[in-house]
């Protein structure tokens, strides 16, 4: 097919220079032009179809572009290369040569030497790998390592969860700095906002001691709720929500969840939490109804959103 195509082209081209040399008119050069453009179009698709994959990234628009535009050289150019590319591709060796069975080799396979109750172990490139996620799992892991008996290891985990403590509490240091001298009280919310934020971080990550974690908490709630004073916003009630269900004081943290629902907050983020309230207060009923209320809402987390299914 992409031989008919490169006869007819040259055919085509062939009548235009016909034209022109025999009539020698403004006619004779309009029809080389068509002629030309139909045999410049056909080369410039039959290109596209020989080309290596690295160079089809041109279209055929502007392989017809170039073609057309530089007249009878461009196409002889064309041409040259359609034939060069035709011949190399006939040159090529097959792309693969049947392998007979007795060939192929031997090869020994030896089970395992230990079963599924295997002690896990890190290496460097993994403990790397961590340190690229703020997420609780993967600073779970980091402390764990800590304990290592490679160097190595131990070295890395211990390094990225103090930088990771000294960035929070410096960041907390400054915005306090700053808070003394806000006098906007735009600014002024927005700096007891991110106080609250920083301090529930360092409690969500796992950053903090078990001693420390109430001291944190308490410190986040109290930034929260100025914060809440200047102006009630849905994060900040889910925040504040979430900050009481870590206390362990299931009323006020329904109190809260519920009002982030009602702001608007998003249902996905909220209602895996709010139906933990609920089952620490064994409030079932509130929990049926409140899972079949919002059957529709896909929780961020996978794992929620299969015990909802199974719980409705």
């Amino acid at each position: 097919m992409t031989d008919k195509k490169i006869l007819l082209s040259l055919a085509m081209e062939l009548i235009g220079l016909e034209a022109v040399v025999y009539w020698n008119s403004v006619l004779s050069f309009i029809l080389y032009l068509i002629f030309h453009g139909i045999a410049s179009l056909l080369i410039a698709i039959a290109l596209k179809l020989i080309l290596p994959k690295r160079y089809k990234e041109g279209s055929i628009k502007t392989f017809f572009a170039v073609i057309f535009f530089t007249g009878f050289l461009g196409y002889a150019l064309a041409l040259v290369v359609y034939l060069y590319l035709l011949l190399e591709r006939h040159a090529l060796p097959p792309v693969y040569e049947p392998v007979s069975q007795e060939d192929i080799p031997e090869i020994s396979f030896k089970g395992r030497k230990l079963g599924e109750g295997a002690a896990y172990q890190l290496n460097p490139k993994t403990v790397l790998y961590l340190t690229q996620f703020n997420h609780p799992a993967a600073l779970n892991l980091l402390k764990k390592v800590v304990s290592s008996r490679n160097d190595e290891l131990r070295l890395t985990a211990f390094s990225v969860i103090y930088n990771l403590e000294k960035t929070l509490i410096e960041r907390i240091s400054i915005l306090k700095e700053s808070m003394e001298k806000t006098k906007s009280e735009i600014e002024y919310f927005s700096v007891l906002s991110l106080l609250a934020e920083l301090y529930w971080e360092i409690v969500y990550t796992g950053l903090a001691d078990k001693e420390l974690e109430k001291f944190y908490l308490h410190e986040a709630l109290s930034y929260v709720k100025r914060a809440l004073d200047i102006r009630e916003e849905p994060k900040l009630l889910y925040l504040t929500g979430r900050i009481y269900l870590r206390l362990k004081e299931w009323d006020k943290a329904k109190e809260y969840l519920l009002k982030a629902l009602e702001k608007g907050f998003s249902p996905e983020r909220v209602i895996p939490y709010l139906i933990e309230v609920l089952f620490y207060k064994k409030d079932f009923k509130g929990i049926f109804s409140l899972a079949e209320k919002y059957s529709k809402v896909t929780p961020a987390d996978f794992r929620t959103m299969y015990l909802l299914r199974m719980w409705i």
